[in-house]
């Protein structure tokens, strides 16, 4: 009963040690030669646990003497547990090895690091300094149990006190290499929070574009003032003011005449986007980005470019826009209180009876 306590008890440490260690052993963002130094450094701490299990095992073994009142037996147990400090010394010396090859690579990860948040870096600098004065306590506690001879080991060292001395070693060593690691972990989240901004900022530009009005650009720009759309995002306000301009007076000279003339450029029996009819495919192409109007006039959509307060005017355009387009035969309407005239000869004889002047 008692060997199968004990087996129980040693595998339980066992398991409680990888369970511990499972998270220090880091590879994300390492060179293959640091994570190549993190492999070794794992194996010499696992060679160390297998060590610490052997000693635990040879101190329960021993426990009733070693803890015994009587001088005799107590005597009797260091002697029986030479072997078991022999392993804890064995032990330490992996340890302090494998650790101090983490904390060397971590240490100078840590330093590299280029945070975007100062509370970060703040934080991660001050994890760094606790963790260089907690591995060199601990390193002092290992490297002090390292030189013990076997004589002294039998006569000198008293096994718990040793064991007690290599368990703290452990505990700051390994303290320092989680404080490294936290510190690293900060700087993990900060890039998943950089990932997360940069896919809010995408997603307001998409928004901004699709709505194209000035107060969603402005309002991308309030939100991610570093974005990588600023640049763009001032020119598409400039654009849309220029363009809220020329509308407002258009609609100035509008309300103030009673008569306009456009030209009318293409006419079809569906109704297609301005995009559609800028295309290559159709006769508005070569109008360098004009305005187009539509209007129903019967069974048609007829589009129109131009506000011409003058017949003559619209002439003279009409005849420069014919050179640039490829398939349409434009030609000037006038449009008397919004609506488009039949005949041209009733739009120009409506401007002569306004300015009181002949053709």
């Amino acid at each position: 009963m008692k060997k199968i306590l004990l087996l129980l008890s040693i595998l339980t440490f066992g398991i409680v040690l990888n369970a511990q260690q499972a998270n220090i052993f880091l590879s994300k963002g390492f060179s293959s030669e640091d994570r190549t130094l993190i492999s070794k450094a794992k194996r010499d701490i696992q060679r160390a646990d297998r060590l610490m299990q052997y000693a635990k095992k040879n101190y329960n073994q021993y426990r009733e003497k070693l803890e015994s009142t009587k001088k005799g037996k107590r005597k009797k147990g260091e002697k029986k547990t030479v072997q078991g400090k022999k392993y804890l010394q064995q032990a330490a010396i992996y340890y302090d090895k494998g650790y101090q090859q983490l904390f060397e690579v971590y240490y100078n990860y840590v330093g590299n690091l280029k945070f975007d948040f100062p509370e970060n870096q703040s934080k991660a600098m001050d994890l760094r300094s606790q963790a260089e004065a907690e591995f060199n306590q601990g390193q002092r506690l290992l490297r002090s149990v390292r030189n013990y001879q076997e004589k002294e080991l039998k006569r000198k060292v008293k096994f718990k006190k040793f064991m007690n001395t290599v368990q703290s070693g452990i505990d700051k060593e390994r303290g320092a290499i989680e404080k490294l690691v936290e510190a690293i972990n900060i700087y993990n989240q900060e890039a998943k929070q950089r990932e997360q901004l940069k896919q809010q900022e995408e997603n307001a530009w998409k928004n901004a574009v699709l709505q194209n009005t000035i107060e969603a650009f402005q309002d991308y720009l309030n939100r991610f003032p570093g974005g990588s759309h600023v640049s763009e995002a001032r020119s598409r306000i400039e654009e849309l003011k220029k363009a809220q301009q020329q509308s407002n007076d258009t609609a100035f000279n509008t309300m103030n005449s009673d008569l306009i003339y456009r030209i009318q450029v293409f006419a079809a029996k569906r109704q297609v986007s301005p995009a559609m009819i800028r295309s290559t495919t159709y006769p508005l192409y070569g109008l360098d980005g004009r305005p187009t109007y539509s209007a129903r006039v019967g069974s048609y959509y007829k589009y129109y470019v131009g506000e011409y307060r003058t017949y003559a005017q619209a002439k003279a355009d009409k005849l420069k826009i014919k050179t640039k387009m490829k398939r349409s035969n434009p030609f000037v309407v006038g449009f008397y209180k919004g609506m488009p005239l039949n005949d041209i000869h009733e739009a120009i004889s409506i401007e002569q009876q306004q300015s009181g002047s002949n053709f």
